[in-house]
């Protein structure tokens, strides 16, 4: 990752810590992703437990309705990161039309204007606490270098949300 990019989350991670307003650092994470991705469609989804997932801030409807989706279908890149064996925390979906493996998700993204997407859990050193996801309309959008990036802001934002907690 760029050094000026790590110091720039790093601060970002550092402010958030002080930040008394939950929604705030929701939309400050959401923003950033959105920056340093140049993405336009980020999400931010909490959970509690592995049964119970919960959207808490998007940047856009698209976004707000992919994310419900998969919450409710129970599949998609969230669902497959939550599983904590999987050893990066991350998911990439290449190519929406042509992935296989959410069956019942994947297709709404084409109908929402959506061809890939990145998520990257949320981890504390004892557990998950929820996933940010990057949309694009463009297939293949991310790569090793964004899901870096992304997997980093990540882990910055779980550290923030957790010592407000």
């Amino acid at each position: 990752m760029h050094g000026q990019l790590a110091r720039e989350f790093a601060a970002t991670a550092q402010g958030l810590q002080h930040s008394p307003e939950l929604k705030e650092i929701f939309e400050t994470v959401v923003q950033l992703a959105a920056i340093s991705m140049n993405c336009g469609h980020v999400g931010l989804v909490l959970c509690d437990d592995a049964a119970h997932l919960a959207p808490v801030q998007a940047s856009d409807a698209a976004v707000d309705e992919a994310d419900r989706l998969q919450i409710e279908l129970k599949q998609g890149p969230c669902w497959s990161c939550l599983h904590r064996a999987l050893a990066t925390g991350t998911v990439i979906v290449d190519d929406a039309a042509t992935d296989k493996r959410w069956p019942a998700w994947e297709p709404h993204l084409a109908t929402l204007g959506l061809r890939s997407a990145f998520s990257a859990r949320l981890d504390t050193t004892e557990t998950t606490i929820g996933f940010l996801t990057l949309y694009d309309d463009v297939p293949h959008r991310f790569t090793d270098e964004t899901a870096a990036i992304a997997h980093t802001l990540a882990l910055d934002t779980a550290a923030a949300l957790t010592t407000i907690h």
